[in-house]
């Protein structure tokens, strides 16, 4: 006999895996059962054996399994009642059925459960592909609607300066221009209100001069580089600039040094 079976290992959860005599007399029997259904003559009449099941004779196990006759009736009697097989004996045969052998050796059985577990498993996957997708869009959007309103603020505190330029809205130009001061000085937004103020400050203390500081729009004082220079307008109100040293340096009120600008007093000599 060729070919093979399934051992389910739901077998380890019953009572008969504790006792390896029976265990193993249970494998035999699976071991012969057959995998198809099968015509056979027995004293001249034709028999069909049904697959998981198998004509045999109790003195045959015997001799195949080195039990006693009388142990391999009294096993088979009892795997009969607690409903692992079915067999019944004449005088020249007896006819062992296995039940369930459909559900755990069934190979289209086992084949359409196994495309079932792997469908659900693929919808399970791209169930969670979508919602890391979406949770990633998300993400991105929120990222996005941070980045579109973090400068607002920032944008709110330079209307409120009545010397300074009147912008009508808030701009991706304004916000761009605030991104790039943010990324090449290092500056917070709260350091950005402090140049905003030191700039609303110049353009007052030079209104009355030959040559006034004029005010300059957002995207002007944080996104432009400085007259024939490579450093940013806003940069000239640090306390390194010269539009700070120049025109309010003694007068300033902001005694907290900024660490942001001594790490740059080097970087900016104007």
């Amino acid at each position: 006999m060729k070919g093979w079976i399934k051992l389910h290992r739901k077998i380890l959860k019953n009572a008969i895996s504790t006792d390896m005599e029976f265990l193993g007399f249970w494998a035999y029997l699976l071991l012969n059962a057959n995998h198809k259904d099968r015509k056979i003559i027995v004293n001249k009449e034709m028999m069909t054996i049904k697959k998981g099941t198998f004509l045999t004779s109790q003195r045959k196990i015997a001799r195949n399994t080195d039990l006693s006759t009388t142990k391999v009736h009294r096993m088979l009697k009892k795997l009969n009642k607690w409903g692992y097989i079915k067999h019944h004996t004449t005088q020249y045969y007896t006819v062992i059925s296995i039940k369930n052998w459909d559900k755990y050796q069934n190979l289209k059985h086992q084949r359409n459960t196994d495309e079932k577990r792997t469908k659900n498993e693929r919808k399970t996957d791209e169930k969670l592909t979508k919602t890391n997708k979406n949770d990633k869009n998300v993400k991105n959007d929120k990222n996005v609607k941070n980045d579109k309103n973090k400068y607002i603020d920032v944008f709110n505190y330079y209307l409120s300066k009545d010397n300074l330029i009147s912008h009508r809205k808030y701009t991706s130009e304004m916000r761009n221009a605030m991104k790039t001061a943010e990324r090449r000085l290092g500056i917070t937004l709260e350091e950005m209100k402090t140049i905003i103020d030191r700039h609303s400050k110049v353009v007052e203390i030079t209104k009355d001069n030959e040559y006034p500081v004029k005010p300059r729009p957002i995207y002007e004082l944080f996104g432009q580089k400085a007259y024939k220079s490579s450093h940013l307008i806003c940069s000239e109100y640090l306390k390194s600039g010269k539009k700070y040293r120049a025109y309010i340096s003694k007068e300033d009120n902001y005694n907290t040094k900024d660490s942001f600008e001594e790490k740059k007093e080097e970087m900016f000599n104007w």
